[in-house]
């Protein structure tokens, strides 16, 4: 099922071949936020797709083999370019994600930094600066800043893949 959280609070589930429903939906969105759309099942990930048939970029959330939360910014290949910090609660992930919509397209929150076996890096950091999330290490640091680059121009994505019902 896919379901989608208009800013009034509405919810629509709009059946998939192979999808399964959200619970508890309603508790878990801020509803505060202008749109959320949710699938579950990693197969459903691939059959997304924007404008023009172009794959886009997606988040997804899933549950750490501690039983808490964390996130991924994925591009449209499916690489991982952005991964979050451990959050105790689904909500706090939740809230991570808005953080990298709000603060990803801004330079200045991105700090570009070398690893101890010196391959580089970046971080997104909140207004607070505060690390929202970190990259992959990069061959080279103009990959990194490609990284950086993509995420600011695709963090805006509605997409978020739930990944922690099959947990």
């Amino acid at each position: 099922m896919v379901v989608t959280v208009g800013g009034d609070g509405d919810f629509n589930l709009l059946p998939l071949d192979e999808g399964r429903v959200v619970r508890d939906v309603a508790k878990t969105l801020p509803m505060s936020n202008p749109a959320y759309s949710f699938e579950t099942g990693s197969a459903l990930a691939s059959k997304r797709k924007g404008k023009n048939g172009i794959k886009l970029m997606s988040y997804e959330i899933k549950k750490t083999a501690n039983g808490k939360y964390m996130f991924n910014l994925k591009a449209a290949n499916h690489e991982v370019i952005l991964t979050s910090e451990v959050y105790e609660r689904k909500e706090s992930a939740l809230a991570g994600i808005e953080s990298v919509r709000a603060n990803g397209a801004n330079d200045a929150n991105f700090e570009l930094k070398k690893s101890a076996s010196d391959q580089p890096y970046f971080v997104l950091k909140a207004a607070n600066t505060q690390v929202i999330g970190k990259s992959e290490m990069y061959s080279s640091e103009a990959a990194a800043k490609n990284g950086m680059e993509s995420v600011k121009k695709n963090c805006g994505s509605k997409e978020v893949n739930d990944l922690t019902a099959e947990a």
